[in-house]
Order: structure tokens, then C-alpha cells, then sequence
């Protein structure tokens, strides 16, 4: 048990954060959010040994690039990764460079996003139960792309159009399947059919990028036939953007009225986690790759909860909730689900978590 310590005190900061700031008066200054953001950027960039797949780009950088120059970048996906894959071999360093320049990307996004809701410390415990936990610290590209999609994000909800498609273009460097966010801001932003079918298109060439490109003989066996390479917990993380989609549409008239900015953007987002719900059961590994887009969805409702139902409960009463739930989820995943023991001892590069604090705990 006491090797969860790490992760339970992680979480119980920003959930403190959010039932101790004042309702209607968010904390979100810089000289609390930097801070926050840096320890954040530590606790996932350097870690050591944690992750699914941190053996995996150890292999990688160790097997894969010795010999690769700059000029082979592009005879490869995601060369945007693969430029930090390079530069970092040839000035001599390790993984642990390539995590932390990744974790800069993904947790900086990720604030930038955080600090436009009305709740920014709950959305952060939302954030670590799940995205935090296991998208930044595992599904290393993705989560660069993400995080220039939450930060995108921001730039659509204030209707700056040219730099949200620059920010999906920059994370899809990362992870080409971030291209169909870009259908997203189309949907948001565009008017009349002909955008509309450009967006549909950018849509199904991001889902194409990410799961046939390059390797449409092996599609079947790999997303259809072999059951052993299905994404565990696919249901259960689909099942998720479901919860709060469904919540967004019962109440979508009194949130439009209180949140107009990105509407459309969320009515997309909920209708796709619905499509996301009903492929899951026939490809589940794409299926879950592609709805880790969705992500923002789930945080901004379930922050945004204890507002949009403030007369019918507490809105105090409500973050509790949310955090409770949350929580469960988190302590359930790092005790049952199939790949935490890839994510326990947590260990850090520049710090030992402490012996004596364990033991007095545990």
C-alpha cells in the first residue's frame, strides 16, 4: 500500500485546492499555476521506469537511432517526435530528456486549458484521476498531441481561428491522428455545406493517419481478429466521456446559456463520445485512441457540475462528489487495472521518494 503514497499525495493537493477556494472566485494566478505547473512537469517528465510504454521508447532510442540523422525525419510519422528523438541522441543524452521535453508540451497545454474553467483545481484532480495518471505519463505522443489540443482548445473558445488550426498542426506533428481536431474547429468556426465537408473530411483523414496509414494488410488482424492487442480498459475510458456527454446533453440549454463559447465544439465532442460508445465493442483499441480526443469534454462538464446544478445541490456538496468519484476511479485503476503494476514503485530521476514518510503512513 505504501507505494501508492506518491500518487495519492499528487491527488490530494489540487483536490484540497478545489474545496478550499471560494466558489465564484477561482484561484488561478500565475504565482500559484506556475509552480504547480512545473511540479507537475517534473513529477511526469522525469520519471524513471514508470509507464507502460517506457521500455518500449528506451528500445526505441536506444535500437532504433543509432545512425539516424536529421534527414531521415521525414521517412517517418509523428516527425515532430522524431525531431526531439534526434536532437536529443546527438547531444548525448537519454529517454529522460525526450519524457521531460514531452511532459513540457503536455502539462503546459494542459494548464492553459484548466485555467479558463470556473473550477481550474477540480478539472486538475479530473486531469490526474486519469490523463495525467496514465495519457502523459504512457501514451507519450499522444499526450503531446493533446496537450496542443487543450491548448487549442482555448484559442477556439475565444474564436482565434487561425491559431487553433497552428496549434492542431504543431500536435499533429506529435500524433498524426490530432489532424481531425482540426474537423472540430471547422464544425465551430465554419459556415455553409462545402465547410462542413471539409471538416467531415479532415475528420476521417485524422482517423486514417492514426490507425491505417502504412498499414492496411495488417488492419483486420490487428484492430478486428486479435483480441490480445485490444486496448484494456477501452470500455471503461469510453464509458467515461459517455457519463459526462449524456450530462451535457440533458442540460445543454441551461449551458448554453451560461457558457456560450465553444458550444458546437462540445455538442461535437458528446456526439462523438455516443459513436465512440457504440464502435468500442467492434474496435476497441482504435476506438479508444481516437476518443482520448474527447478528454476534454469529460473534464470541462464534471468541473463545470457543481455550477450548471447549483440550484438543485451545493455547489460544495457537488465538488465533493466529483472529487470522491474521482477518486475511486484513480485508486481503483493503481490497485486493479491491468498494466498499473508498469506504474508502481513510482520513481523520480532527481528525487527518492522518502522511506521514513512511507513507513509512517503505512
Amino acid at each position: 500500500m505504501g507505494e501508492l503514497l506518491p500518487y495519492f499525495l499528487v491527488f490530494l493537493f489540487p483536490a484540497l485546492m478545489a474545496m478550499l477556494q471560494p466558489t465564484y472566485h477561482p484561484w488561478k494566478s500565475p504565482l500559484l499555476w506556475i509552480p504547480t505547473a512545473i511540479f507537475f512537469i517534473f513529477f511526469v517528465g522525469l520519471r524513471h521506469e514508470v509507464g507502460s510504454d517506457w521500455f518500449n521508447y528506451l528500445n526505441m532510442f536506444e535500437i532504433s537511432f543509432p545512425g539516424m540523422d536529421y534527414g531521415d525525419i521525414a521517412l517517418n510519422n509523428d516527425p515532430g517526435f522524431w525531431v526531439i528523438m534526434v536532437w536529443t541522441y546527438h547531444i548525448g543524452e537519454d529517454i529522460h530528456l525526450v519524457n521531460f521535453i514531452a511532459a513540457i508540451v503536455f502539462i503546459s497545454g494542459l494548464v492553459i486549458f484548466l485555467r479558463r474553467l470556473t473550477n481550474p483545481w477540480l478539472g486538475l484532480t479530473i486531469a490526474m484521476a486519469y490523463t495525467i495518471l496514465t495519457l502523459g505519463m504512457g501514451y507519450v505522443r499522444q499526450g503531446m498531441a493533446l496537450g496542443m489540443v487543450f491548448w487549442a482548445i482555448t484559442a477556439l473558445m475565444d474564436r482565434k481561428f487561425v491559431k487553433f488550426f497552428a496549434l492542431v498542426a504543431i500536435g499533429a506533428t506529435f500524433h498524426k491522428s490530432a489532424v481531425l481536431m482540426l474537423g472540430f474547429g471547422l464544425f465551430q468556426g465554419g459556415r455553409g455545406k462545402y465547410m462542413k465537408i471539409l471538416a467531415g473530411i479532415f475528420m476521417a483523414v485524422g482517423v486514417y493517419f492514426a490507425f491505417l496509414a502504412g498499414q492496411e494488410d495488417h488492419l483486420v488482424k490487428l484492430y478486428i481478429q486479435n483480441e490480445a492487442i485490444q486496448s484494456s480498459g477501452a470500455y471503461v475510458r469510453v464509458l467515461m466521456n459517455v457519463i459526462p456527454a449524456a450530462i451535457f446533453f440533458l442540460y445543454r440549454k441551461r449551458w448554453k446559456r451560461l457558457w456560450p463559447e465553444g458550444y458546437t465544439l462540445w455538442m461535437l465532442m458528446a456526439l462523438g463520445s455516443f459513436g465512440a460508445f457504440g464502435m468500442v465493442w467492434f474496435f476497441s483499441t482504435a476506438v479508444d485512441r481516437v476518443s482520448l480526443y474527447f478528454i476534454p469534454l469529460q473534464i470541462i462538464v464534471m468541473t463545470n457540475l457543481p455550477i450548471l446544478l447549483r440550484g438543485e445541490t451545493s455547489p460544495k456538496f457537488m465538488t465533493l462528489a466529483v472529487i470522491l468519484f474521482y477518486f475511486t476511479v484513480y485508486m481503483v485503476w493503481l490497485n486493479f487495472a491491468s498494466y498499473a503494476p508498469y506504474w508502481l514503485p513510482y520513481r523520480n530521476m532527481i528525487v527518492e521518494f522518502p522511506g521514513w514518510l512511507e513507513g509512517l503512513f503505512f
